[in-house]
């Protein structure tokens, strides 16, 4: 397997990444050709020595991914220019709140936020129109979401264990509402309390 890969230099020709595609790989210390990248699966290169040792504020790469946040916490905003976000702030229990300041901001991907038990509210803006697989789970704090109506797919188990949440906030219509394709395992999303046409 690759267990023993060292470094990977990706073709240009590479445009996506697939989950997990490199997760874990004990020895991986340098990955080159990441410009041309226009999607990254989540985890994708989590747990190696190179992801561990990025220390940016915002690690973003190819064509708008952030994969990685390494700030100090509290309230933190999405730099402009991203335009996916994928397992960047897992486990980041010190981030009270998120900002999405970029307006091409189209995915909230793979485990974006899962376990970001300081995250109290949420809004996710128009221009957003996927919430990804687990992107929101465990945010065990997390009590509103507003949701913006641009989003068409909420993925699986999205808002997993945030059994806070007391009300959402949906800028689209009731009838919108019943087009979104939402996965498994947002029963707390979808039983609490709803406000339509929210600003």
């Amino acid at each position: 397997g690759l267990q023993s890969v060292i470094a990977v230099t990706l073709p240009e020709s590479l445009k996506v990444i697939n989950d997990g595609a490199f997760y874990g790989c004990p020895k991986l210390i340098d990955i080159k050709g990441t410009a041309g990248l226009k999607k990254v699966g989540g985890f994708a290169f989590n747990d190696t020595p190179w992801y561990d040792t990025i220390s940016d504020e915002f690690a973003v790469i190819g064509d708008g991914i952030l994969i990685k946040y390494g700030g100090a916490g509290g309230n933190v905003t999405i730099p402009e220019g991203v335009k996916c976000i994928v397992s960047a702030f897992r486990g980041k229990t010190d981030v009270t709140g998120i900002e999405f300041g970029s307006s091409v901001l189209a995915e909230i991907g793979y485990g974006a936020f899962d376990g970001c038990t300081g995250l109290r509210a949420v809004t996710i803006p128009d221009s957003v129109k996927t919430v990804g697989i687990g992107a929101f789970a465990n945010c065990t704090s997390l009590e509103e979401v507003t949701l913006g109506g641009g989003v068409t797919e909420i993925g699986q188990s999205a808002f997993l264990s945030c059994d806070a949440i007391a009300k959402v906030k949906y800028t689209g219509s009731e009838s919108d509402w019943e087009k979104l394709s939402i996965g498994e395992g947002n029963e707390r999303l979808t039983e609490a309390k709803r406000e339509y046409g929210a600003k």
